[in-house]
């Protein structure tokens, strides 16, 4: 058979286990003898090749595996990566033009003639305010930041409602205030003020800015024109009282000759013939015409029982006198214990039921109207109401009141109670029209 391969003494295997010192071996429990040895190469073919070919085989798997998870974890690693990175690139891009904005911000706010202040809620800080605050207020920016609080300038008499309004603005976006503030030099000045919400969180507000002009100066302007306009109504009343008792006095008194000497001439009208007893009837007729007229014309103008009698006989006296010209029937609803008012305050109530029937006559279309009038502790209320077509809508604000520009007549109204510290309020629809004028009594005032 030949001779059988020398097998070292000492080589182990998963097939192959030493059996001794001599020629021979165990193949798998069993001893190689040079005969079995002969058989080695069929048995290599038949075992060991294909094992160590699988071997291989799963090591290149596992390698391969390996490699792939690697990658896939390397993938998601350089993904995750480079989107932080983007995250930290946009961040830093806003943060750039946050601060850019910031600085923008900061110069047109430092460059306003209005205040403009920024206080956080949570941290109780102030955040900004600008330097026309130590302008308009006599006080130091720094002061606002040790202490975020400056309700001590503004006067006592419109603290409790400038706080209330700016709350409201806050809230429920309420319309602007208006209040007094006074300076360390106590000098005192007007503001109008903005506040607003400028972050929202779960619990409310967060941060709240606060705009604020000073409107010293227009409050003067309005002053003075309040009092010129004052002193124009008053002299335009002296003059309408004037013509009144000219006209009463003077030309009434002459129409009256007038139709006296008429009548004398009627009574002997029996000479005259057909054509001249008709023209001394016509012109008699035409002289107490104008006599009635005249004599409307001087009530009008200012009604003598106003000043004898009172505001409620000469409303009545005037109720009585525009329905029968207008036509338009008249309910007047005052109290019989009314009383006397100060004689402005009885001028201006009867000048607006005046205007306001005028314009029920010339606008509304209604034929019917309601005056009620009443007093009491806070003043006097008067309510003059139509069942007309009632006012365009366009001629009212936002607010309810009527626009200025829409008549001499209603703003003559508005001034005239503003004279008075009073106010006037209209509410009109398609069902009609209510005029509201409400004035202070002095009484009232002094409360």
């Amino acid at each position: 058979m030949g001779t059988p391969p020398y097998v070292p003494d000492g080589l182990t295997g998963y097939l192959l286990f030493p059996a001794n010192h001599q020629f021979g071996a165990r193949v798998i429990g069993q001893t190689l003898t040079p005969d079995s040895a002969a058989a080695w190469p069929g048995l290599a073919l038949t075992w060991v090749v294909p094992f160590l070919l699988g071997l291989l085989l799963a090591v290149l798997v596992w390698a391969l595996l390996l490699r792939s998870e690697v990658r896939n974890q390397t993938v998601v690693f350089l993904e995750r990566l480079q989107r932080v990175v983007g995250e930290f690139t946009e961040y830093q891009r806003k943060s750039d033009e946050l601060r850019k904005s910031e600085e923008r911000f900061r110069r047109l706010a430092e460059n306003m003639r209005d205040i403009v202040w920024i206080v956080s809620l949570d941290l109780g800080e102030t955040l900004f305010v600008n330097t026309a605050f130590e302008k308009i207020t006599g006080r130091t920016k720094q002061s606002l930041y040790d202490r975020p609080n400056c309700l001590d300038l503004v006067h006592p008499g419109d603290r409790a409602e400038a706080i209330a309004a700016l709350f409201r603005q806050v809230l429920e976006d309420d319309h602007d205030a208006e209040f007094r503030i006074v300076r360390p030099d106590q000098a005192v000045r007007w503001l109008r003020c903005r506040a607003f919400s400028i972050l929202r969180g779960p619990g409310g507000a967060n941060q709240v800015g606060c705009i604020a002009e000073d409107i010293t100066e227009r409050k003067r302007a309005d002053q003075e024109l309040r009092q010129f306009s004052g002193r124009l109504m008053r002299l335009q009343d002296e003059e309408r009282r004037r013509l009144a008792r000219e006209l009463h006095d003077s030309t009434g008194q002459a129409l009256a000759a007038l139709q006296m000497n008429l009548g004398a001439v009627k009574r002997l009208s029996g000479r005259l013939g057909e054509k001249a007893r008709q023209a001394l009837a016509e012109s008699l007729d035409l002289a107490k015409q104008c006599s009635q007229e005249v004599r409307t014309v001087a009530y009008l103008l200012h009604p003598p029982l106003l000043e004898e009698l009172g505001l409620i006989s000469a409303l009545r006296q005037y109720v009585e006198g525009y329905t029968q010209r207008s036509g338009i029937r008249v309910e007047l609803d005052a109290p019989a214990d009314f009383g006397r008012l100060p004689q402005e305050i009885e001028l201006a109530v009867f000048r607006v039921v005046q205007e306001s029937l005028t314009n029920i006559h010339r606008h509304s279309g209604s034929s019917t109207a309601q005056v009620h009038l009443r007093r009491d502790i806070s003043g006097v209320r008067l309510e003059v109401q139509d069942q007309g077509r009632g006012m365009p809508q366009e001629r009212f604000d936002q607010a309810g009141q009527i626009m200025p520009g829409f008549g001499v007549g209603i703003t003559g109204m508005q001034e005239r109670l503003r004279q008075l510290g009073g106010r006037l309020n209209m509410v009109s629809s398609s069902q009609g029209t209510t005029v509201t004028a409400i004035v202070p009594t002095p009484q009232s005032l002094a409360l």
